[in-house]
């Protein structure tokens, strides 16, 4: 089978974009452990608004970081505009042992036009 000329090029555009956008994630993941969104959702889950409030974030710019966590599965996305913890993001937290929290931290922020900001003022 023949890989023919179209689909040569999208696998060069999907790796390519990948090189362009592989700071996201980290972005992401930095700007949740911030704002200590695995933390909030350690007891169990919570509505978008409940975690907006108590981040003391805007709700919009929250919901998009919490629909790229659950995209990242970190987090699930439940009915009701709620979120859990997955066995992934619970290694965020920052009462586990062997917590990767601090890691995120140190990485993939804290420049000119950090999300957490953008969360915060939007």
């Amino acid at each position: 089978m023949q890989v023919s000329e179209t689909d040569s090029r999208r696998a060069q555009t999907a790796n390519l974009q990948s090189l362009i956008m592989g700071y996201m994630p980290a972005r992401v993941v930095h700007t949740a452990a911030h704002l200590g969104i695995f933390d909030l959702l350690a007891p169990g889950p919570q509505a978008a608004g409940a975690l907006a409030q108590a981040t003391n974030t805007s709700i919009g710019p929250l919901r998009r970081l919490l629909r790229a966590l659950a995209n990242l599965n970190l987090l699930e996305d439940l009915p009701r505009d709620r979120y859990a913890l997955t066995a992934l993001g619970d290694q965020l937290r920052s009462d586990v042992p062997g917590s990767m929290r601090n890691v995120a931290l140190m990485f993939g922020g804290n420049g000119p036009g950090d999300p957490e900001e953008k969360c915060s003022t939007a």
